[in-house]
């Protein structure tokens, strides 16, 4: 099973050198804070990539990822205070959704190809959109609202 598992990650991910394109399998952990949020490990993502190489050692790019995490927490009661309903509790089944979208340009360093060992330094700078729901019972709070 680890073999077949092996082989399925390595063939999702897609690479070619002439025109620096990338697709993959991603999968992502939570931490810190967003950990309170949603525990789970998601192992439901897409990672896309374009370079364009600047002349012999440098290239330009973009980078795109998607992840979508999901936790499933057993009926309870849920205190709530808002200010758009008021004091209450809800007793339910807790989903909660996650999807969390990365954007990111980047430049990159690429040495002499040619050796054994090539360096190759980058720099990256983003953004990060996520769109956060939480179901219990039958009501649904979009972070949007």
């Amino acid at each position: 099973m680890k073999k077949l598992l092996l082989i399925s990650f390595t063939l999702l991910s897609l690479s070619s050198f002439a025109q620096y394109t990338t697709l993959s399998y991603a999968t992502a952990s939570p931490f810190g804070k967003y950990k309170d949020y949603v525990a789970s490990y998601s192992w439901r993502g897409v990672e896309f990539g374009y370079q364009h190489k600047l002349g012999e050692s440098f290239a330009i790019g973009f980078q795109y990822k998607y992840n979508k995490f999901y936790e499933k927490k057993d009926r309870a009661t849920y205190n709530f205070s808002n200010e758009n309903f008021g004091n209450g509790a809800i007793t339910g089944t807790r989903y909660t959704y996650s999807f969390v979208n990365n954007f990111q340009l980047s430049l990159n360093y690429i040495g002499q190809t040619n050796t054994k060992v090539a360096p190759y330094f980058g720099f990256a700078a983003g953004t990060a959109y996520v769109d956060n729901l939480l179901i219990v019972g039958m009501l649904e709070v979009d972070d949007d609202f």
